[in-house]
């Protein structure tokens, strides 16, 4: 399948569902982002693989397809479109940094991109293991005794969630000290923020 032309308005439909990660209904795209999911929208961005419609439902509810999602990666280093105008001009600068940022840390898009539940669901997963092995609130665990509580939560998804949660109000996750006697299992358990490998976390107000 050849590489799909789309206009301004398939665009920023597919952008807005590419922020969501998850199913929008017709409303939604409408109510939040003025954006109108035409019929004939709908059926270029249909035809050419890039959403799914569930259409048992009204209003209609959209979600990208992996074509849809591709589409969406190799858009944040796409030229700026045509008649973009200015704001769509900086829409595209932020999308460029993006991409930056996604190729210094190793990261795909659907890493960055995450339904809000998802995300939600695991913090709660990680807060509830953090109790487990804290003995008091702010005392220190290492994510190698936490992470094996977390089931079968992907590893990437779980260091996204880690990398958001750090630095909020009630969340220390740190590097350890002592790094020469690091065990390969604290070096494998160990989230990426920033350029440093981070072993241990906190949870509790001070």
């Amino acid at each position: 399948m050849s590489e799909p032309k789309l206009g301004l308005p398939h665009r920023a439909i597919l952008l807005a569902l590419m922020a969501e990660a998850r199913e929008v209904s017709n409303t939604e795209l409408k109510n939040r982002w003025n954006l109108t999911m035409t019929k004939p929208y709908r059926d270029v961005l249909k035809a050419e693989g890039l959403i799914v419609t569930d259409e048992e439902t009204r209003p209609f509810r959209h979600e990208l397809t992996e074509r849809g999602w591709k589409w969406c990666a190799d858009e944040l280093s796409a030229d700026i479109p045509a008649r973009a105008g200015s704001v769509g001009a900086a829409l595209y600068a932020v999308l460029s940094g993006v991409n930056r940022y996604l190729d210094r840390e190793g990261l795909a898009l659907s890493d960055l991109f995450k339904a809000e539940t998802e995300i939600t669901d695991l913090e709660d997963r990680i807060r509830r293991a953090y109790e487990r092995l804290a003995d008091r609130p702010k005392a220190w665990v290492r994510l190698k005794d936490l992470r094996p509580l977390l089931g079968n939560a992907p590893r990437d998804a779980v260091d996204e969630v880690l990398r958001q949660m750090d630095g909020t109000s009630d969340v220390t996750i740190i590097p350890d000290a002592d790094q020469k006697n690091l065990t390969a299992e604290d070096r494998a358990a160990a989230v990426r923020i920033g350029n440093e490998d981070n072993h241990q976390m906190a949870i509790g107000r001070a």
